[in-house]
């Protein structure tokens, strides 16, 4: 029977999973002889880093019960993943400028996994640091499914040959172009995990159906109208106990005048600090050209004529004064103008970026729109960020993008199930009697894979959506509401509490505005 070959472009914890998932349930399923035809899949990672570790992998994230959780409890990870999880971590505090709280939950105390369950007093969403989720995901996978240093072009579809007799045209395969001229053929299903900046996307982008605001969906993310500066505190409890008490191990969020401070625990001890607010598209630029600026060589003293013409003197200056390749980084003057930015802020919250490391990282946020959908195309799909990149202000992101894995493989795996031969080979008549089988098969398996992947597709579509929705709606809450967030936790609170229990949402906004409008009175 031939093997299905999938490819999935991107290495991130959306791609390592659905590779876990797929593998995983091809081993078990090899060991059942009532199922031999999920047997016949081939799964290859390609990732464009040139290794593991190559790139700081971000902050932090919490995983939740019936999404992120549930995928790794399938991917047989959950044991794993309580080792390394962080319970303390579910600490959260929403404030305004000058520290007034209106939100506040504690974590449970700090704990260091023994018994392999969550502590006493855990809400069930514990932190784990996304470099330690990447590498756990990775170093479950057999040596060789991540192709390390494959950064991907462009993807091209391969027309299979009409067979006589054949009247459904065969569904076709796709070949990946590389860097360095190098090319891949023969992929059933080309999966694009690629992120924000995806490959694939543009490949389904132009059977794009409208969104939320009625118009043909952009190739590309759009601008969210959210910049910033993103720094970090090293080994904060030694270099910064105020910060580190303040953050009390989980994650900090100061609103107000359009702007927030934020500060998340780190597994490793550091603190990830973010500054941002609403700004022009354009400030990314301007911040740009600023530290160009700040990193101009000073003129080199006068030479005489002599060695004025010292050409490996000269090389040797300039290279010396040569600009970073990120182009989003910045030097220490950024500390000044967040000083500038947030004149007036409680001191303790200015903290966060006085104790922060002398550099930091230009954080412009961008988003594809909410109800961003394709058009079905056989053997091309999307998850995680690729498909639905969103605001990270309701912490949905990664669990989403998981539970893309778990419901993709779960489609996979039914494809190769439930696809076979089709049915009366012999019947079609002489000249189709000569039909190689096994091209049958495959054609009949890639028919089945489509339409697996498309009813796959549909749920992703309504799934994320809704996390779109809670996401934007929850950054308008603090970003774009005028006195935020006095005049708006009440919405940024049903916001969530919608995603949470959309079934109690009338009894819990009730509740909401009724603790608000009391509290108000008093604060």
């Amino acid at each position: 029977m031939p093997a299905l070959n999938v490819a999935i472009i991107g290495a991130g914890p959306a791609g390592c999973t659905l590779a876990r998932l797929l593998l995983l349930r091809q081993h078990s399923r090899q060991a059942d002889d009532s199922s031999p035809a999920t047997a016949q899949l081939r799964v290859q990672v390609f990732e464009a880093e040139p290794a593991p570790g190559t790139r700081r992998q971000g902050g932090t994230l919490d995983l939740h019960p019936s999404t992120g959780l549930a995928a790794l409890q399938q991917a047989a990870l959950y044991d794993e993943f309580l080792a390394r999880a962080r319970f303390d971590g579910e600490a959260f505090r929403l404030c305004d400028k000058q520290l007034a709280s209106y939100v506040r939950v504690a974590g449970p105390p700090q704990h260091r996994q023994q018994h392999r369950a969550p502590p006493a007093g855990s809400r069930g969403a514990p932190e784990i640091d996304r470099a330690a989720l990447r590498s756990m995901l990775v170093q479950a996978l057999p040596d060789g499914t991540v192709r390390w240093g494959w950064r991907l072009q462009t993807v091209s579809e391969q027309l299979s040959t009409q067979q006589p007799g054949v009247l459904e045209p065969f569904p076709p395969s796709y070949s990946l172009h590389f860097d360095g001229n190098r090319t891949l053929s023969g992929f059933d299903l080309v999966v694009g995990a690629d992120g924000a900046w995806s490959r694939v996307r543009p490949l389904l982008a132009p059977f794009s159906t409208a969104g939320d605001a009625g118009v043909a969906n952009p190739a590309g993310p759009v601008y969210s109208g959210i910049a910033g500066f993103r720094c970090s505190i090293s080994d904060a409890a030694r270099t910064a106990p105020a910060v580190f008490e303040l953050v009390n191990r989980g994650s900090l969020f100061a609103f107000s005048d359009g702007k927030t401070l934020m500060g998340q625990q780190l597994g490793d001890g550091s603190i990830w600090v973010s500054a941002s607010g609403v700004k022009a598209e354009d400030w990314v630029d301007e911040q740009r050209e600023r530290e160009r600026l700040h990193r101009r060589p000073t003129p080199p003293p006068q030479e005489p004529a002599a060695a004025a013409g010292d050409g490996k003197e000269q090389q040797h200056h300039h290279h010396h004064h040569r600009l970073p390749q990120d182009r989003n980084h910045v030097g220490a003057w950024f500390k000044d103008a967040v000083r500038a930015e947030y004149k007036g802020w409680a001191p303790e919250l200015l903290q966060l970026v006085d104790a922060a490391e002398d550099s930091a990282r230009l954080l412009p946020i961008y988003m594809l729109p909410p109800g961003f959908r394709w058009r079905t195309r056989p053997g091309l799909t999307l998850i995680g960020d690729a498909a639905h990149l969103t605001v990270p202000f309701a912490g949905e992101g990664v669990n989403i993008a998981l539970k893309d894995a778990l419901e993709l493989s779960r489609a996979i795996i039914a494809a190769l199930s439930s696809g076979g031969p089709a049915d009366d080979i012999d019947g079609r008549g002489d000249q189709q009697r000569v039909v190689d089988v096994a091209t049958e098969e495959l054609r009949s398996k890639r028919k089945a894979l489509a339409a697996k992947v498309a009813e796959y597709e549909h749920d992703m579509f309504s799934r994320a959506h809704a996390v779109q929705s809670v996401s934007v709606g929850m950054m308008r809450a603090m970003f774009f509401t005028p006195g935020a967030p006095r005049s708006s936790i009440e919405a940024y609170v049903c916001w969530k509490a919608w995603q949470m229990q959309p079934l109690l949402y009338p009894l819990v906004f009730v509740v909401v505005h009724i603790y608000f409008a009391v509290w108000k009175l008093f604060n």
